[in-house]
């Protein structure tokens, strides 16, 4: 490979947005597991992913209404 000017190309290691956490104070848990209310547009859950594609990253996010549970945004 030497001979030839070849080299390894190494894979960086896939790293999540945000850094190391270390530095992202702690949110507390409000909700508690509780994921029964009795009043719409009390409670929302949100959720978000990150999908490969040709171009780059597409990133899907969610937020769901626990009274109705139906997506709202």
């Amino acid at each position: 490979m030497q001979q030839e000017g070849l080299r390894a190309s190494v894979r960086r290691r896939f790293r999540y947005p945000g850094g190391d956490g270390t530095s992202t104070p702690v949110v507390p848990n409000i909700l508690d597991r509780q994921f029964q209310v009795d009043v719409p547009n009390h409670s929302w859950v949100a959720d978000i992913t990150y999908i490969p594609v040709a171009e780059g990253w597409l990133y899907l996010a969610a937020i769901m209404d626990l009274y109705s549970r139906r997506i709202v945004a």
